[in-house]
């Protein structure tokens, strides 16, 4: 093989190393990014259910309780529960709304920050 041709076949593969790893960087960003929304909507869900979990041991304990929770902080989001008395189907009952928050920041060009929130009622 000439010289010539050894430098047009390592320029080949140097340029579709090039671009063969640019895809991988790239793909790997968006997946890291996909990760860190999954595991933001996983844990607003389990702020809302825990702030409702609690909210019913509180009821359990103290019947007479409807304070609920007002920002209270928990695994770095925050947490609001609505305890109120309505009836249901003509049979009263305790409504436990439970909001949970948590802001997140991907770095993007497209999105600067955001808030995600989740709504359990029991």
């Amino acid at each position: 093989m000439s010289s010539k041709g050894i430098l047009i076949f390592l320029i080949g593969i140097i340029g579709i190393s090039g671009t063969i790893f640019t895809n991988l960087f790239r793909f790997g960003g968006l997946a890291s990014e996909n990760l860190s929304k999954t595991y933001n909507y996983q844990l607003v869900s389990n702020i809302a259910q825990s702030g409702a979990n609690m909210a019913v041991r509180q009821i359990v304990n103290a019947p007479d309780w409807r304070t609920g929770f007002s920002n209270f902080t928990m695994f770095s989001g925050k947490l609001n529960v609505r305890v109120v008395d309505t009836t249901y189907n003509g049979t009263p009952v305790i409504k436990v709304v439970s909001v949970g928050t948590v802001d997140y920041t991907i770095k993007d060009w497209e999105t600067n920050g955001s808030t995600i929130q989740d709504t359990t009622i029991c």
